[in-house]
Formats: structure tokens, sequence, C-alpha cells
């Protein structure tokens, strides 16, 4: 009977030393899926350049934008701008967000030689306010994202073209 007892116990510890090498493999497939899930998992949006995108892309081709309307061709011209609708008491009437803080720009028209032909801003308080710590380039909170881009236009009913620098400020996140 002592002989039965002897072979349970060993049969018992046997099948424990056969257990070790399997939960060691199912603890290291749980902590690589652990892993793999922290990696793909987003949990911060940044869509600062996105907005900046819409912001240039509302005032380039919105009708009530910038954008050139060919009187004798009944529609609006993309890549042409109203000369005389680049101002700032324009800008700021067709583009209005809810918030004075969300985002501030400096649009600037340039000749092909460099010089300056129009400049006009959108929320220009913030722009001149936010413009030295954008320059620090400090990024989070109390820092400012700055968004720089040039796009090649047509000018004074299409007859002159120029580069239209986008300078665009944004509170960091």
């Amino acid at each position: 009977m002592q002989q039965i007892i002897k072979t349970k116990k060993a049969a018992v510890s046997f099948h424990l030393l056969q257990t070790i090498p399997r939960m060691i493999f199912l603890i290291i497939v749980l902590f690589s899926v652990m892993l793999l899930v922290r990696q793909y998992v987003v949990d911060k949006l940044n869509v600062q350049n996105l907005q900046a995108e819409v912001f240039i892309d509302r005032f380039l081709y919105s009708p009530s934008g910038i954008i050139y309307y060919d009187a004798e061709l009944k529609q609006y011209v993309p890549g042409t701008i109203d000369i005389n609708k680049f101002n700032d008491e324009h800008i700021n009437s067709f583009i209005n967000y809810d918030s004075p803080t969300f985002i501030s720009a400096n649009i600037s028209l340039f000749d092909l030689k460099g010089n300056v032909v129009k400049s006009a801003a959108y929320n220009k308080e913030k722009y001149k306010d936010w413009l030295p710590i954008a320059k620090t380039q400090r990024t989070g909170p109390g820092g400012f994202k700055r968004i720089t881009k040039s796009i090649i236009v047509n000018y004074n009913a299409g007859k002159n073209s120029g580069i239209l620098r986008f300078d665009v400020l944004q509170p960091g996140n």
C-alpha cells in the first residue's frame, strides 16, 4: 500500500513539473499581448497639423474667402486670389471660430522676386502675443505650434504670379 502512495506522489510531482514550462510560456504570451496592445492603442491625438490645413484650405477655397470670382465665366478660379478681399477685416469676418484662442495666422503675398505685395492677419492681436513664444519652439501646454506653408498663386485677375505664405500659430496641447 505504501508503494501505491509513493507512486501517486511521484505522479503528482511529475505533472507539476510538466505544467511549469506551460505556465512560463503562458506568462510570456500574456505579457507580449499586453505590450502589443499598449503599443498600438492611441490615447493622444495630435490634430494641430490637420487644423492648420483646414484653416488654409478654407482661406483659399471657400467662396466667401479670397478666391477670385470670374464674372465672365461665372465661377471661382482656384489658384487665383482676389487682392481686394485680401485684408484683415475680410479674413476675420468670414473665418469665425468660437474661441479666439484657437488659431491665429499671418498671411503674406510675395511676388516672384520676393517682395511683399500685401499682408494680412487672422486674429492679429493673438498672433503678435504668441509669435515670441512660438519662436522658442516650446511644445506642449504653454507652448505654441507654428506651421508655415507656401503656395504659388495668381493675383490681379491672373495677370501676376506670386507666393502666398501662411504662418499659422496654435496653442499647444
